[in-house]
């Protein structure tokens, strides 16, 4: 199982196919197997590098909450990069695996070919709204005292990014209900409290002057943030995946993969 260190906490990380890398970053709660659907298109043409944030999937899940931040995450990507000696990389993730990323191309910029940013509300740097901010620490609590059982179910009540995909049927509703199972609950608790105490990037969106593509399911109830994310990133791309929500990878994901490799020729043919 390929891992590396990045300060004391062991990071697990696969790596798919041959050629410019390409590293993505999953979401909360997520890991590399939700991008199963994904690989074979993506690692056909790249040097596909998936990876689990500390707290999650094969990584370590530090017990202590001052270990998360998504500033640290950034720094973990920063490292496995280093680790694996590449210089530049076409860098991008999943909702929080996207706010990773974007720091990580202002702290880092001559690594960045280009960004990814799927999804996300935390790339945007833009305050919680307050029903969001109130569910986030309701999460927490349900965590930490009772354990992911209690999380999972919740999230089929209250939390509107995984409504949004459990909406569709049974079989959405098991993979959000493993996606959880899956998760340690100090390690989830405490990436919760990362998005909660964001350090706020909007107003340095406009920094980012790399070839950006920023996606969307239609039906993704962060969409308002992620428009925001448009508005400010200068060479920023949008496009919206037909039929798909806040998972449009799982959603759909021949357009997600389509969307994706025909970005990443253009800027390589630039």
């Amino acid at each position: 199982m390929p891992t590396f260190q990045s300060d004391d906490v062991t990071i697990y990380y696969e790596i798919h196919g041959e050629g410019f890398p390409l590293a993505l970053t999953y979401g909360l709660g997520g890991s590399t197997k939700y991008w199963g659907p994904n690989i074979d298109d993506l690692a056909s043409r790249y040097q596909l590098i998936l990876w689990d944030h500390r707290g999650h999937g094969k990584s370590d899940k530090p017990a202590n909450q001052d270990a998360y931040g998504l500033q640290t995450f950034a720094i973990d990507l920063k490292n496995l990069l280093d680790h694996l000696e590449i210089e530049k990389a076409h860098i991008g993730g999943q909702s929080l695996g996207a706010g990773s990323a974007v720091r990580l191309c202002l702290n880092h910029p001559d690594m960045v070919a280009s960004l990814l940013l799927i999804a996300s509300a935390s790339a945007s740097g833009l305050p919680q709204p307050p029903g969001m901010l109130e569910m986030r620490h309701r999460t927490i609590k349900l965590a930490l005292e009772h354990g992911m059982e209690a999380v999972a179910d919740e999230a089929h009540r209250s939390n509107l990014n995984m409504i949004s995909y459990t909406k569709q049927g049974w079989e959405q509703q098991e993979i959000v209900r493993q996606m959880y199972l899956d998760c340690d609950a100090n390690g989830y608790a405490h990436s919760v409290w990362s998005l909660i105490s964001a350090d706020p990037v909007a107003d340095r969106l406009n920094e980012i002057k790399v070839p950006t593509l920023i996606m969307a399911g239609t039906g993704d109830p962060v969409m308002k943030a992620v428009e925001a994310t448009v508005e400010k990133i200068p060479h920023g791309k949008f496009v919206t995946i037909p039929d798909a929500s806040h998972f449009s990878n799982l959603d759909n994901p021949a357009e997600f993969n389509r969307h994706i490799l025909e970005f990443l020729k253009e800027v390589d043919d630039q």
